[in-house]
């Protein structure tokens, strides 16, 4: 459990279930049939009685939200000196793909309502979570000595190559700046939604550039560059920031959605051409400031989600969660750009 901490901010009434596989926020993505679970506790002196959760999977439409509340106590608990009293609650199965917003809060003794000032997000769908659950193949061998493995070619369907990339117009999109298609997607991941303000979402998804292919088929277009899939933290509106290799991010719709725009597209001869990030991930490691493992009592290095940052998720597939993959200094070529966490490819 952790107290609730946030740009500076510390919400010492709330305490928050960090490290429990399956819990959110430690697991932020989940199966289309599971529920979400959640378990918070309420500093106890403040009188919680029930405990409350309200979610949507169209966090933008305020009446989308639902709203669940529970007086069962699980338990209470001793932390930093402070009893907290703990509940438990499950957000429904979304029953297909997408994600979810949350928040949590109690009602206390004299029936007001509390919400801590931070929101959760979890993703749904059905998707790998672990890079070696990837249904993939031996192909080949680059340059003599290192062996290529890739997605089994019956399990992929596979597109040819145009004959000559050359006579093909290029166009290039960044998916969340193009169009909007389906507005429920809106405000569903890491990227707040405010089409306002210039660094946060403004709502461009797969229906969005599916709606537009005549626009750019009318131009001449034989190509259509996409900007990354992936799910990205607050700050990647671009896609290039990313913190799941192995999803889509929601706010774009669902990966049947962008089969469904890569078909329309084939079907009038524009060829589609994915942004692919194998360097590096979004800013997730504190190498500015090691902290003191629990384990050892030394220095060392640590996602920041370890150290109490809640704005910071832990990155996905799980294996990756492992800050020996990375070079843990800022460089130009071996280490950190901009703050991003460097791969070691070499």
């Amino acid at each position: 459990m952790r107290i609730i901490r946030r740009n500076g901010d510390i919400e010492t009434e709330f305490l928050e279930n960090d490290r429990e596989s399956g819990t959110s926020p430690y697991w932020w993505v989940f199966r289309p049939d599971s529920p979400v679970y959640v378990k918070f506790g309420v500093l106890s002196s403040v009188n919680p009685i029930v405990g409350l959760i309200r979610y949507s999977n169209s966090p933008t439409q305020a009446e989308s939200y639902r709203l669940l509340e529970s007086d069962h106590i699980i338990e209470s608990l001793i932390f930093h000196g402070n009893e907290y009293k703990l509940f438990s609650l499950k957000i429904p199965a979304l029953g297909g793909e997408g994600g979810y917003r949350y928040e949590f809060g109690y009602r206390n003794s004299k029936n007001k309502e509390i919400w801590s000032k931070i929101h959760r997000t979890v993703e749904v769908n059905s998707n790998p979570v672990t890079s070696t659950s990837v249904d993939r193949s031996f192909i080949g061998i680059l340059d003599s000595t290192v062996p290529v493995y890739g997605p089994k070619p019956e399990s992929a369907q596979v597109t040819p190559s145009p004959g000559n990339w050359r006579n093909k117009t290029f166009y290039y999109l960044m998916i969340d700046r193009f169009a909007v298609g389906n507005t429920k997607n809106q405000g569903l991941g890491f990227v707040p939604y405010d089409k306002n303000t210039p660094k946060f979402s403004h709502g461009g998804d797969f229906h969005g550039i599916s709606e537009k292919l005549d626009y750019l088929e009318n131009l001449g277009i034989g190509a259509i560059w996409l900007s990354p899939l992936y799910s990205n933290v607050a700050e990647g509106y671009h896609g290039y920031h990313p913190i799941n290799l192995l999803s889509v991010d929601p706010r774009f719709g669902t990966i049947d959605d962008f089969r469904e725009l890569v078909g329309k597209a084939h079907t009038r001869g524009i060829s589609v051409v994915l942004d692919v990030i194998v360097n590096h991930m979004a800013d997730l490691i504190n190498i500015t400031d090691p902290a003191i493992s629990p384990i050892t009592g030394k220095k060392t290095y640590f996602f920041e989600y370890e150290i109490g940052d809640v704005t910071s998720p832990l990155p996905m597939p799980v294996d990756i969660r492992n800050v020996s993959y990375f070079h843990l200094r800022k460089a130009d070529v071996h280490g950190e750009l901009f703050g991003l966490d460097d791969f070691k490819t070499e």
